[in-house]
């Protein structure tokens, strides 16, 4: 059976330094030994998973449980936090991993992946209660860090910005008409014109683009719907409900 808790730490083990994220790091680990009850939530989900029989003997699930939120709290992939805990003495008494045999960049991948997403939930809302608890944090608020991907972007030219808005204008209005019916309101798609007139503006040149762009205007001053009376649209909601 795999182990619950890590080894006893050495008595020449100096502590954290004295450094912003020294600090921070040791009142996440104090946290963290408040809270026993993770380490058994995290051997749920590793038992479930199974484990090889031979070979050396897997990760304790407090090393896991540990590993686990350091590579969500520096953002590192499995590879970057296998340098890390290779490396860094504060990383390496954080985790409470072996000095001697820091884990592989394959049996770390292969332990936390086997806590489920309901584990981690579980967990973050036992420590956002005993926050909350504590006076620290309401949980009211959310901060959300998405990442970054490189992409094409187009260019933002005006016939382009004329075509989004006709694009947009006109699927609302769609939607509108489909809600509260086909006489609430008159309209007339125009994106296919407006698209032909944006294509057209790109492989021309002035003078010829003037004349474009002033064609380009005429649907999206169209797109936009006159005003449905009032008694319309009282009929059309009565009807509804």
């Amino acid at each position: 059976m795999r182990a619950r808790r890590a080894r006893q730490r050495s008595l020449f083990d100096t502590g954290y330094p004295d450094h912003e994220m020294g600090r921070g790091l040791a009142a996440i680990s104090a946290a963290l030994d408040e809270h026993l009850e993770f380490v058994d939530w995290i051997a749920e989900d590793v038992d479930r998973a199974g484990r090889s029989l031979m070979g050396r003997a897997g990760l304790p699930c407090e090393v896991i449980l540990r590993c686990g939120i350091l590579k969500h709290l520096w953002q590192s992939d499995y590879r970057e936090l296998e340098f890390v805990l290779a490396d860094s003495a504060s990383a390496r008494r954080f985790t409470r991993i072996d000095p001697a045999r820091p884990p592989k960049r394959s049996a770390l991948q292969r332990c936390i992946r086997a806590v489920r997403a309901q584990t981690w939930e579980r967990i973050n809302r036992a420590l956002l209660g005993t926050a909350r608890d504590d006076g620290i944090e309401t949980g009211r608020k959310v901060r959300i860090d998405s990442t970054v991907t490189e992409t094409h972007i187009l260019n933002p030219s005006d016939s382009q910005l004329l075509y989004d808005g006709v694009r947009v204008l006109s699927r609302l209005l769609a939607r509108g008409r489909r809600k509260l019916g086909p006489d609430a309101f008159p309209f007339h798609d125009h994106r296919r014109a407006a698209k032909r007139r944006k294509w057209r503006i790109r492989r021309v040149r002035m003078p010829r683009k003037v004349e474009l762009y002033r064609e380009l205007l005429d649907p999206a001053r169209s797109s936009s719907p006159r005003n449905p009376s009032p008694s319309t649209i009282s009929s059309r909601g009565s009807s509804s409900r």
